[in-house]
């Protein structure tokens, strides 16, 4: 009876008498230590993670800008768009913008942060979305505007300016940030039309929230020329400038300044490829809202050091439970997460035993969620490079038949047409990722219809495919990127006629597929500047999904030689794929 009730005494107790002197004088030193060193630690800690969210707000500004740049694109790229701003004549006036502003409306309802789109022809005609109500012009013509010679010098290439939208009457109350760039000719690359996307403020506000870190910081956005695009909090421009009234002359920093009493941690960064300034502030007494953590720390570690002194001294009869505990949690070191299995009492170590066992239960879930997650995060990343194919192959498909059109060769368009529209029943595959090689060929077969349309007997091709290999089903659309490489880097600069091998057979547990071509071939360092270079996604991006689809990365060889050709090769392991 005895024993067991000393089993069941807490540790504390039993250490009490022995460990209050230690600890007394521990907490002292360890409290003074903390008084002086917590404040420059905590500081240091802030000014790198403040660093993150400036470099983090950075990017997200990039892709904010960057993806309203790639939807420019597009929209001068539109064929209807092109046809309407380049005609003088107004006779069609209100069908014309009908039918440009219905095209506009799609993107502008698209984008969240997308306010409105315009579009201005050289002939005082406007065009446009917006989803409030559309504005009229306070000037004759969209050549008068401040910025117009601006955008006009960068001859197509976009600008970036704040609060250009007021060229309209009744314009926003709130900032905007407008992309504006000069809509050029597709076929003469002549200026022949203005466009203009204004970008709403809350596109950047909503940035704030995810790069907090855990405050309630303050944020300012300045533009290249000190004109603000977005705040957030308490800081402003005249704070600013009275803070530092010789400027920010640096690209990114970080100090301690006074303002109406109270102490506040800036740090600025110039986001480089903009020109524009990031400031955020964080008042200095939120950063101590948090001490704890650091004086946890310095306690530990000095009541460890006494701890030590102390267990020399403990009774064998209290170390030996938490020695044999220890032993059995060490086996997790091997990954194995078993649980203890010990006979304790109703002390620490017993309640120790027990949130161990439990913590080994929530590995044990959190280790299949996490298995779960990933394979959500492969198929999603396969579906992205799937969905990049897919208009890559298009634009390049509809390039060809735009080729015949302006040729005047209508019947081999209607042909072409009737092979695209067999192309895309095949590769719909009613919404499944994988097909039948036999529907992959037909594919190819297909685009090589096509492409022999424009270039005729420049190109010439031949199907070597074994028969036993045509049930067994590849990711869709792996076959087509290899082909159109042959033809743009192969035949295409040879200019002289070139012939496209496309062969299949079975080798041993892989279905191999070749496209050889008798082009201009490469050299190790092209073959290099293709695979790296964004332009040539068809090619990068197949060997991309092959290494998610099958989570290997040897799974295709490439073969080249100046004036010799190139050989790919793709190695689809079969693993049971066949229907």
């Amino acid at each position: 009876m005895r024993k067991l009730a000393y089993s069941d005494w807490k540790i504390s107790i039993k250490l009490s008498i022995m460990y209050m002197c230690f600890l007394v004088f521990s907490l002292s030193i360890s409290l003074t230590i903390y008084a002086y060193i917590s404040n420059q630690i905590t500081i240091e800690k802030q000014v790198s993670l403040i660093t993150q969210s400036l470099n983090s707000l950075e990017t997200n500004i990039d892709n904010v800008i960057t993806n309203v740049s790639n939807n420019s694109r597009i929209i001068i790229a539109n064929n209807e768009i092109q046809q309407v701003i380049k005609e003088k004549s107004n006779t069609e006036l209100v069908a014309n913008q009908n039918r440009v502003s219905t095209a506009l409306a799609e993107m502008v309802h698209s984008i969240p942060y997308v306010q409105s789109i315009y579009v201005f022809d050289h002939y005082g005609h406007r065009y446009g979305s917006d989803k409030h109500s559309l504005k009229s012009l306070k000037f004759e013509s969209i050549e008068e505007a401040s910025w117009y010679e601006r955008a006009k010098d960068e001859k197509g290439y976009y600008i970036i300016e704040i609060n250009a939208d007021d060229i309209f009457w009744n314009g926003e109350a709130e900032n905007t940030i407008s992309l504006i760039r000069i809509i050029n000719s597709t076929v003469t690359m002549k200026p022949i039309g203005t466009l203009m996307i204004n970008i709403s403020e809350e596109a950047f506000k909503s940035n704030y929230d995810e790069i907090s870190s855990g405050y309630s910081p303050n944020i300012l956005l300045l533009n290249e020329n000190q004109k603000v695009i977005a705040t957030e909090g308490d800081i402003s421009k005249e704070i600013i400038n009275e803070i530092f009234p010789k400027g920010l002359k640096d690209e990114k920093g970080s100090r301690i300044v006074s303002v109406n009493d109270s102490r506040y941690l800036f740090s600025y960064k110039v986001l480089s490829k903009y020109g524009w300034m990031a400031i955020m502030s964080i008042p200095i007494k939120e950063l101590e809202r948090e001490p704890y953590q650091v004086a946890i720390v310095v306690i530990i570690i000095m009541s460890g050091i006494f701890v030590m002194v102390s267990c020399l001294i403990m009774s064998h009869t209290i170390t030996k439970p938490i020695e044999r505990l220890v032993h059995s949690m060490k086996q997790m070191e091997t990954g194995k997460f078993v649980k203890v299995d010990i006979k304790t009492g109703g002390d620490e170590v017993g309640e120790l035993k027990n949130h161990y066992n439990d913590m080994v239960d929530e590995i044990e879930k959190l280790i299949k969620r996490i298995y779960a997650e990933q394979q959500f995060k492969r198929t999603a990343e396969l579906r992205m490079l799937q969905e990049q194919v897919k208009p890559h192959f298009l634009y390049n498909t509809i390039d060809a038949m735009r080729f015949l059109a302006y040729s005047g060769r209508n019947d081999e368009l209607c042909e072409a047409l009737e092979a695209f529209g067999n192309y895309y029943r095949t590769s719909l595959s009613k919404g499944s990722e994988i097909i039948s090689l036999e529907e992959e060929i037909n594919i190819v077969k297909d685009y090589l219809y096509l492409q022999k349309m424009r270039y005729g007997e420049t190109i010439q091709f031949t199907f070597e495919i074994e028969a036993c290999v045509l049930p067994y089903t590849v990711p869709k659309l792996i076959l087509q990127p290899l082909v159109e490489n042959a033809i743009y880097h192969g035949i295409k600069p040879k200019q002289q006629p070139g012939h496209i091998a496309i062969r299949s057979r079975l080798e041993e547990n892989y279905i191999l597929l070749e496209v050889e071509d008798d082009g201009v071939g490469m050299a190790g360092e092209k073959i290099a500047t293709i695979m790296n270079n964004k332009a040539s996604f068809g090619l990068r991006g197949t060997f991309e999904r092959l290494n998610i689809f099958f989570e290997r990365r040897d799974l295709y060889r490439i073969e080249s030689e100046e004036d010799r050709g190139t050989k790919i090769t793709l190695y689809i392991p079969i693993g049971g794929s066949r229907e």
